[in-house]
Order: structure tokens, then C-alpha cells, then sequence
């Protein structure tokens, strides 16, 4: 029988390493650190002193709402996973990251939540936060507040319902919102869209 294991970083440095050179300089910039090393091993130790020290708490209150609460989704619920459509869901829109629109985002700087969330290689997306980092995160940050779901005693006329697709003769993605009416089957509570 074959089980799932999920992938895991224990340690900032781990995550780090994941990242170029390049990438390793941009975060750097985001940091008051004064010397600015530039060898891959100097970078890394540097920014995972700092996140792993005193920094670390000052960094997070720089966050916007939504981006301290993509790190305590992290931290206390979903075992280190920024889970994007989960956040979604839960607080209506995603945290501001940077543009990630683009597979060539060489020249874009990095974003304040790179320095919390890691890839687990090397062409896999930034979605994890580290064991060691979550461990001094959870000192001082404080638990997400619980899904709640709205309820109203009447059942709503209408939905609105996005549609994504690629438009092959633009070139382009196309965007739609629909306002789709409610069908009612009779049965009470149950809504079929």
C-alpha cells in the first residue's frame, strides 16, 4: 500500500537553499541587514540569522492583514502549507505576493512573504513555511480566527459564478462573472446551482 508522506523543511537554511543566488540578493534587500554578502552560503546564514533572531517579530508586523494571516494559517492549521484556494475560500482573496503572472520574473523584487514561505526544490512553488521558523512564529503570533459561515433565512435568487478560460483567438485569458439564478428542487434546504 502506498502513503503520502508530505514534504517537510525543519530549517530556514533548508528553504533557502532552494533559491538562487539571485533570488537569495532580493530578499536580502527587504532586510536591515548592513553587510550585504554576495557568496550563496554567506546569503543564506544571513537571512536565516536574522528571521531565526530578534528581526523576526518586527518583520511580521510589517504584513499586511491578509499576509499575517496567510502565516498564522500556516502555523497553527495547516502544518506549515500556504493552501491558496483554502485561503481563498476562508478570507475571499489571496495575500499579496509578488506578481507571479510571469514564468520569467528575473527582474521582479522579492516579496515580504518569501522570507516565510519556501519551495521543497528547486522548481516548485514558495508555499512552506519551515519547522524552526514556525516554532519562533508561534510566540507571538496569534491563531487565525475560525471559519464561520454565513447563514440567512431565506435562500439567495441568485449566485454569482466566475469563469476562467483561455480566448484562442485573442490571445488571451478571459475573465467572467454571471449572475446565475437559484433552482429550487423541492426539497427544503437543498440547492442545486
Amino acid at each position: 500500500m502506498t502513503t503520502f508522506t508530505p514534504i517537510s523543511l525543519k530549517t530556514v537554511a533548508e528553504g533557502l537553499n532552494f533559491r538562487t543566488v539571485d533570488d537569495l540578493k532580493k530578499m536580502l534587500q527587504l532586510l536591515p541587514i548592513p553587510e550585504k554578502p554576495t557568496r550563496k552560503v554567506e546569503l543564506v546564514d544571513a537571512i536565516a540569522s536574522y528571521l531565526l533572531g530578534a528581526g523576526l517579530n518586527t518583520l511580521w508586523q510589517e504584513l499586511d492583514q491578509r499576509q499575517q494571516a496567510a502565516v498564522a494559517e500556516a502555523v497553527y492549521l495547516t502544518g506549515g502549507r500556504h493552501q491558496a484556494e483554502q485561503f481563498r475560500a476562508k478570507y475571499g482573496a489571496l495575500p499579496k505576493w509578488r506578481d507571479r503572472t510571469s514564468m520569467y520574473s528575473y527582474k521582479q523584487p522579492a516579496a515580504k512573504l518569501d522570507l516565510f514561505f519556501y519551495p521543497t526544490g528547486t522548481y516548485t512553488a514558495s508555499n512552506l513555511l519551515p519547522e524552526d521558523l514556525r516554532l519562533k512564529l508561534k510566540a507571538f503570533v496569534p491563531e487565525p480566527r475560525p471559519l464561520t459561515l454565513p447563514s440567512t433565512e431565506q435562500p439567495p435568487q441568485t449566485l454569482l459564478v466566475e469563469r476562467r478560460y483561455f480566448d484562442y483567438k485573442k490571445r488571451q485569458s478571459v475573465e467572467t462573472v454571471d449572475d446565475v439564478p437559484v433552482v429550487y428542487s423541492g426539497v427544503k434546504n437543498y440547492i442545486i446551482v
